[in-house]
């Protein structure tokens, strides 16, 4: 299906949007993603409903349009069979009275990971309009990170509990769905070229389906007045301080640096929530080993209210990646807000990033490559301002929010419009 470039000219759309976390209260920038796109769907005067689970809240609850009630999931959970059920029951309870209120012409599922993929064989079983938007790997055929369908799914260890499920499995498919029937994938766009030809790679039909990279406000995150900035350039990393990301690399790059006597005062900023004690200890040895102390600061995870002053303050945007990025959000903001880039291509971030034109590059995990391209930074100021302004330059024109959420109104119309033919 041909995706199109901007949004048609019918009324108000009713949309039902399905996210496993949603802001404040967040874990990744897809959450972000997701939640600049409802609010700006919805003050083009769509009727927009997010149903996402109750992380971050005390006991579920509704805030206006947002329903924080379903219940959290994880491959490791080891509760009772009826356990399972009675909260399988709930959520699956809770998405069919959104379905009957809203009466939605559309489905639009950001990511249900740790959150019940029951859900989505149940809006098949009704007949709903379902648009997949996907930024990450969350969706498998085998349902490996659900437990309830897990427990239908995988084979017993003993043929006599096997001939007991059977049955049992047969009975309770009539009130909630143990993934007797694959999840169709028919309406789908993907942030990045590379995301899609993973889901591929898994055996899911996607081919026709398009690509709507992630955009980002460019009149929130802009560059500051660096006319007569001087002194020593600050570097940022704004990520998950967890293995996929990198930021290991980062600080043996910064060391590197040291031991040739180019340093200087140099000061690394790290903005994000620890999300692996043991790799974040590994941090810690590595600063301590190189004598980094006064080079590093950590200054945890911050509102992204917030982000658009932090970007300013700095001056380089150290982004190691080392895993199969989707696409990130933290790097378009970077570069809107006029930050030399030094970083990886895994993933989707190889659809903005080019060497020498808009940023530095360097092979995934190699600190001395990464410090050989941080050491051009420092020392080149010319260098510093061409990438700068580059940078900048590739979002205005590439990914911008707007033009996002154009596509993305315009491609919902388009799958509601051929339904209703």
């Amino acid at each position: 299906m041909r995706m199109p470039d901007a949004s048609g000219m019918g009324g108000a759309l009713r949309i039902l949007v399905l996210s496993n976390f949603y802001p404040p209260f967040s874990i990744g920038g897809y959450e972000l993603g997701c939640h600049d796109i409802v609010e700006h769907l919805s003050a083009r005067g769509h009727e927009v409903c997010v149903l996402t689970s109750s992380y971050g809240v005390d006991r579920p609850r509704v805030e206006g349009d947002v329903y924080r009630q379903l219940s959290i999931r994880t491959g490791a959970c080891r509760r009772s069979l009826l356990s399972l059920l009675k909260f399988e029951l709930r959520d699956q309870g809770l998405l069919k009275r959104l379905l009957r209120e809203l009466c939605p012409d559309a489905v639009v599922v950001f990511n249900l990971s740790n959150v019940s993929h029951g859900i989505l064989l149940t809006l098949q079983r009704t007949g709903a309009l379902v648009v997949f938007a996907f930024s990450d790997q969350w969706l498998q055929m085998e349902y490996p990170g659900d437990p309830w369908l897990n427990l239908w799914t995988r084979k017993a260890v003993h043929s006599w509990k096997q001939a007991i499920k059977r049955p049992l499995r047969r009975a309770i498919d009539l009130l909630t769905p143990v993934g007797v029937e694959p999840i169709e994938v028919r309406h789908a766009f993907f942030t990045s070229r590379r995301l899609k030809e993973l889901y591929i790679a898994r055996r899911f039909p996607v081919e026709s389906a398009g690509i709507i990279h992630w955009g980002v406000d460019t009149d929130r995150f802009r560059p500051r007045d660096r006319l007569g900035h001087s002194g020593v350039p600050k570097l940022l990393f704004a990520g998950r301080i967890h293995p996929e990301k990198g930021p290991l690399t980062a600080i043996e790059a910064l060391g590197h640096i040291k031991e040739s006597g180019e340093l200087g005062d140099a000061l690394l900023s790290i903005v994000g929530p620890i999300q692996d004690d043991g790799y974040f200890k590994r941090i810690e040895d590595a600063i301590g080993q190189f004598r980094l102390q006064k080079n590093v600061r950590f200054m945890g995870k911050l509102p992204r209210d917030s982000m658009p002053d932090v970007y300013r303050e700095h001056d380089i945007f150290v982004f190691p990646s080392v895993w199969e990025e989707p696409f990130s959000i933290a790097l378009l903001e970077a570069m809107a807000s006029g930050l030399a880039v030094v970083g990886t291509t895994t993933g989707g971030s190889g659809e903005v990033l080019e060497d020498y034109v808009n940023a530095l590059t360097f092979r995934a995990g190699d600190s001395h490559g990464m410090a050989s391209r941080m050491g051009e930074l420092l020392a080149d100021s010319s260098l510093r301002m061409r990438l700068s302004a580059n940078a900048r330059r590739t979002v205005l024109e590439r990914f911008d929010l707007q033009k996002m959420v154009d596509r993305i109104e315009g491609y919902i119309r388009e799958v509601v419009e051929l339904r209703e033919e």
